[in-house]
């Protein structure tokens, strides 16, 4: 008798363990969804996201674009789209909310990772740009930042613009192509605005500097700043492959992402 009891308490524990295990992975599957898969597909993207960037270069797809996150929840449950496109944070958040949902394992555009980009030879403001963005890292100020912008609506993304910045040790210029919210964009008011601007109001700030910000044609950032029109460029972008022997760039300080979220069911 006590040897089945331990037998059939351990088969209980193993059950319990394996039921446990299958429910806390059911929001993430080992799906692979590809922007092929999402062709001829129905996209639901958050206003102001990077995702209506994203989606908008898959061809055959249909777009919506939803003011709420809760919106857009519920189109896909109805049925009136197919997916959901969203950053990592927002796709975690809607499936633990909404537990007959999931997003895919990996990326379906990989990762971006996104670097500041300067002249070596202004090594005064190289080395403030770096001790900022390891501030803005190691106090979680980059996360409050990201947190004001990333996965919120564009209505929402306004209340995480903060003041001009204004010093008097001079002014460094930002060069930055406002066309990829909600990393920088171009507001109902005219201002460019978006997570990159932040940051660059901080490394401003630390540095006591006015900043001025130009707004350029992604391809002319890194001539405008060889050619010294700016002197830093924050634009969402990556390091490229080749460029200018007079242009450095620092280690990332931002991973973009974009996952499907998707009903299992259907």
């Amino acid at each position: 008798m006590k040897k089945s009891a331990v037998s059939l308490t351990v088969i209980l524990i193993i059950s319990v363990f394996l039921l446990l295990s299958g429910c806390s992975s059911d929001t993430q599957k080992a799906t692979k969804i590809t922007p092929d898969d999402l062709s001829q597909g129905r996209i639901g993207v958050l206003s102001g996201s990077a995702a209506t960037v994203y989606a908008s270069d898959i061809n055959g797809s249909a777009v919506f674009v939803f003011n709420t996150q809760e919106e857009m929840v519920s189109a896909l449950t109805n049925g009136d789209i197919d997916y959901i496109m969203t950053d990592y944070r927002l796709a975690k958040s809607i499936t633990l909310s909404n537990m007959d949902l999931a997003y895919t394992a990996s990326p379906v555009f990989g990762t971006s990772d996104f670097v500041v980009a300067l002249r070596t030879q202004d090594t005064d403001l190289y080395g403030l740009v770096l001790v900022a963005l390891t501030e803005l890292k190691n106090k979680g100020t980059l996360d409050e930042i990201a947190d004001r912008f990333v996965g919120l609506p564009a209505d929402m993304q306004e209340n995480g613009v903060t003041d001009d910045v204004t010093g008097k040790n001079g002014t460094v210029v930002l060069g930055t192509s406002a066309d990829f919210p909600p990393f920088e964009y171009v507001d109902n008011s005219g201002r460019v605005c978006g997570m990159d601007i932040e940051i660059a109001k901080y490394i401003a700030r630390k540095g006591g500097y006015t900043l001025e910000i130009i707004n350029l044609d992604r391809d002319g950032l890194l001539p405008s700043l060889a050619a010294g029109t700016v002197d830093i460029v924050i634009s969402a972008f990556s390091k490229p492959d080749s460029h200018d022997a007079s242009i450095g760039f620092t280690d990332p300080y931002y991973t973009c992402n974009q996952y499907i979220v998707y009903l299992p069911s259907r």
